[in-house]
């Protein structure tokens, strides 16, 4: 079971790391008229995992991911996902 737990940890951080690198990448790609940043569908599902994440903070929900992780490891934490990992590290 604990390979399912990775599988799901690698999709979480590959989620972190579309938000960040979108975060960043849309604006300047903007900017130089890049083609991949005109998407429509792109920009909206940006937007989307963004307002999702900003709606569990806000309501002081753990991630859905994380939740499962943890129940397929085992852990009874309700640390979010940065911060289990942190503390990890």
């Amino acid at each position: 079971m604990s390979f399912i737990a990775d599988i799901i940890l690698v999709f979480h951080f590959g989620i972190v790391i579309f938000v960040t690198v979108g975060f960043f990448l849309i604006p300047i790609g903007w900017k130089l008229n890049w083609d991949w940043v005109c998407h429509r569908k792109l920009r909206l599902l940006h937007c989307g995992v963004i307002a999702f994440v900003t709606l569990e903070v806000l309501l002081g929900i753990t991630c859905p991911l994380t939740e499962i992780e943890n129940n397929i490891r085992g852990v009874n934490q309700s640390n979010s996902f940065i911060s289990y990992w942190i503390i990890k590290i």
